[in-house]
């Protein structure tokens, strides 16, 4: 079957689902953003501005410029635009970690796109796609609003993340204590619907798992070397770089699936 011809197998009741976990986890996100993880960055400000460079308008761009060489149906370059629309993903702190990246660094750009991605998500899902022909016609068919996308993104990210930050700034040790179970209990939930999603469309899954799975490592085979042409040129640390590169390829996806199945 034709992949714009697919109709998966998920209610509205899953769609609501979905939301509430993907609130929870970025209500956990935020419990954890204090000023005091920008600070560490201000001695240092040129990889942060670097990161942000990378996540805000470099990549966006080559989003564009790979859906036009590739000349990708509407249906997949949407799918890549509401990637790149994504902020970074809370993961990127501990594969950070692990890689013995900079933490702070990786603290901080993933604190400023979430903050800034109640701006950007709608704005870079829109104008992304009205830069393509093909992505634009599909917008108009499938009569997406700006302001209905806004106010989504505004319910799903915005308000979880004010919350968030108002109890980490006025309530610290509440949100010392909760924000751990609150992360354990949201990724979990995530986890959990995705696996039972996949499981009643796996055989749309397997269909065009080749092909999507194509498209995308191809994608990020091209952000991984602007990451390292960018590092190259700034000269930046391997330990800044470490952290460049973990948080440019692990996005919030889970915001993007939430916002694609509602719409």
């Amino acid at each position: 079957m034709d992949i714009d011809l697919v109709r998966l197998n998920i209610n509205d009741t899953s769609i609501t689902i979905l939301k509430v976990i993907i609130s929870l986890l970025m209500f956990a996100i935020a419990l954890e953003l204090k000023f005091n993880d920008f600070k560490t960055m201000i001695n240092k400000p040129k990889a942060l501005l670097v990161g942000i460079f990378l996540q805000c308008l470099l990549f966006p761009l080559l989003t564009v410029l790979f859906i036009h060489l590739f000349e990708l149906r509407a249906s997949l370059a949407l799918g890549l635009i509401m990637i790149t629309a994504s902020p970074i993903g809370n993961l990127a702190n501990l594969l950070t970690t692990l890689a013995r990246g900079n933490l702070a660094l990786s603290v901080s750009l993933t604190s400023v796109t979430n903050l800034l991605s109640l701006i950007t998500t709608p704005l870079y899902i829109f104008y992304l796609s009205n830069m393509n022909v093909n992505t634009s016609q599909y917008l108009k068919t499938i009569q997406l609003d700006q302001q209905e996308i806004l106010q989504g993104v505004f319910v799903i990210l915005g308000i979880p993340v004010f919350i968030g930050m108002l109890t980490s700034t006025y309530y610290p040790k509440i949100a010392t204590k909760i924000q751990e179970k609150a992360k354990k209990i949201s990724s979990a939930f995530l986890l959990l619907f995705i696996l039972s999603a996949l499981a009643a469309n796996f055989s749309y899954f397997l269909q065009h798992m080749g092909q999507v799975f194509s498209i995308t490592f191809s994608y990020h085979l091209i952000i991984i070397f602007a990451c390292v042409l960018i590092a190259q040129v700034m000269k930046i640390s391997m330990t800044f770089f470490k952290s460049q590169l973990i948080t440019s390829i692990m996005k919030n996806t889970g915001l993007a699936l939430s916002l694609t199945l509602q719409f």
